[in-house]
């Protein structure tokens, strides 16, 4: 059970993470591929800001 709990972290930050970079790769080819990823990063947080600091 808990290799499942991790595997799914993992799954949903490269899933997430990698479909937004796709898509502001896409949308915005003139900006620097580092940009891409610290938004992709800071976007990635915001999202979950609603759980709780540990």
């Amino acid at each position: 059970m808990e290799c499942c709990i991790l595997n799914s972290r993992y799954n949903e930050e490269i899933i997430y993470r990698g479909f937004l970079m796709f898509v502001l790769a896409f949308l915005f080819p003139q900006i620097s591929n580092w940009v891409i990823i610290l938004v992709s990063s800071l976007l990635f947080g915001l999202a979950h800001t609603y759980q709780e600091l540990w």
